[in-house]
């Protein structure tokens, strides 16, 4: 689906967290969706925990029971990233939507901008599991839209971890020692046809098997990514030369493979999918492009649904190329009209999007342009002035006890509040309690230590209150 205009605004979608310390990033949207200037915030964490509980209930006993109990999924990175769980790739990938949407969301909130402003000037893309955050921006009419999308997204992407880190389990269970095991190296210096050629041989040998083999996941002209079971993917390098002498880094992927086409097939693509937690998303039509990081064109999807069994086709079936996401880009910025530049929105920066954004740039340049970048995070730590607490259970001080003794007799609240509706006048003269009245009492005010006034507002019995409490001797 094309834009009718040229777009100006591109939305990515990274596959990694910032590198802000991520507890004081999830607890900065907490303490932002308790102001009620940010009630769509509010709603979408109300609604992604609510559907994360639901998803984490359909496991069996001893999975939920690595999940301690949570108020907010927010608060749930405060127990850690799960990444030595079952539940590792599926709770990393519900908390990266759950924090691009949300920081999304709340940008807009901030600046009081809605998606409408900018729709038929804008695109996404993204990488990995920010696909679907992608999506949920690309099938929303509005703000509030956002929540409903975000929230869809959010569950089939926990669901899409659950399945993969399952199977992979079973494909290769972890290191017995409890040490992560990287699923996926990435390699420079040689081409993806290099590559290829020396992975045949390992692919043919007998043992090896189908679901086993060690194989091509990403590339782009300055790097190949290669995935398989870690035991596999070590004994593919240590067989060739090229490879164990080459510029290799494991990447942080513990949690089991994807991209995977000799594995995966539509069955599977099926029960990740599951049933939509709205059964209206399923019509929900796509108001934006995607590009898909495969093709580098926009997923061919009319609907949500649609859109949503592409990106999980992609990921668990499609290899990665990283070219061809700067290069769709740049085909739908091209004839953009004036000498504004495009505005690239996202979350912080990575070596992905540094990359990403030079090749867009390169590009602009011969146009005189370049991009404007726009940091979806900064938000958070920008002077938003007083809170405005959304409820008094969201307010920074709370009333725990009423009392109170007042002229008049008004010796509970109760009292009080009944003599000033009847507007009662409290002032009596002094009572003889007090002082001596006529000792006491000058006028003229020329006598040391005396009223000018006989009259008062007083409280009865002043020595009834919590002495011993106070510490005060009886003699004051």
């Amino acid at each position: 689906m094309m834009a009718s205009t040229p777009p100006s605004t591109v939305y990515f979608f990274g596959n990694e967290f910032p590198h802000d310390d991520l507890r004081d990033l999830f607890r900065s949207l907490v303490r932002h969706a308790k102001d009620r200037r940010f009630s769509l915030v509010a709603a979408f964490v109300r609604e992604s925990t609510r559907v994360l509980r639901a998803e984490i209930d359909k496991l069996p006993k001893a999975v939920r029971d690595e999940v301690p109990y949570f108020e907010s999924i927010l608060h749930l990175p405060d127990h850690g990233m799960f990444r030595e769980s079952s539940l590792g790739a599926a709770m990393e990938s519900a908390f990266l939507v759950a924090l691009q949407v949300g920081m999304f969301i709340g940008h807009h909130e901030s600046h009081g901008l809605d998606l409408g402003d900018t729709q038929g000037t804008s695109i996404a893309s993204g990488l990995s599991i920010g696909l679907f955050s992608g999506a949920a921006v690309a099938t929303a009419r509005t703000l509030g839209d956002l929540v409903k999308t975000g929230v869809e997204s959010l569950r089939v992407a926990f669901r899409l971890g659950v399945f993969v880190q399952d199977f992979s389990q079973k494909l290769e269970s972890p290191h017995h020692e409890g040490t992560q095991q990287s699923w996926a190296h990435v390699v420079t210096g040689l081409s993806k046809d290099t590559i290829e050629g020396e992975l045949a041989p390992y692919n043919d040998k007998p043992g090896v098997s189908p679901l086993s083999k060690v194989f091509i996941s990403a590339a782009d002209k300055a790097s190949v990514g290669v995935t398989g079971p870690p035991s596999h993917l070590r004994a593919a390098f240590l067989q060739s030369q090229p490879l164990r002498h080459s510029r290799s880094l494991a990447l942080p992927v513990y949690d089991g493979v994807c991209h995977a086409q000799h594995i995966y097939s539509h069955s599977d693509i099926e029960a990740v999918l599951g049933t939509p937690v709205d059964p209206s998303f399923e019509r929900r039509k796509v108001c934006i492009p995607l590009i898909s990081s495969q093709h580098g064109t926009p997923f061919d999807a009319a609907t949500g649904n649609q859109l949503l069994q592409s990106i999980c086709t992609e990921l668990l079936t499609g290899t990665i190329y990283m070219d061809n996401i700067s290069n769709g880009i740049v085909q739908l910025l091209e004839g953009a009209e004036g000498s504004s530049s495009p505005l690239f929105c996202t979350f912080r920066t990575s070596i992905a999007t540094k990359s990403i954004v030079e090749s867009i740039n390169s590009h602009l340049a011969k146009d005189g342009l370049s991009l404007s970048m726009n940091d979806l995070v900064s938000w958070t730590f920008a002077d938003q002035g007083p809170r405005q607490p959304a409820s008094h259970a969201d307010a920074k001080l709370a009333i725990v006890g009423v009392a109170c003794r007042m002229p008049g007799g008004a010796n509970d609240p109760e009292q009080f509040w009944s003599s000033l509706e009847k507007g009662y006048n409290a002032c009596v003269r002094v009572p003889e309690d007090r002082f001596d009245l006529e000792t006491h009492f000058d006028p003229t005010g020329e006598t040391e230590n005396a009223s000018q006034t006989e009259f008062g507002n007083f409280i009865d019995r002043p020595g009834k209150f919590f002495r011993d409490m106070k510490k005060i001797p009886i003699t004051n």
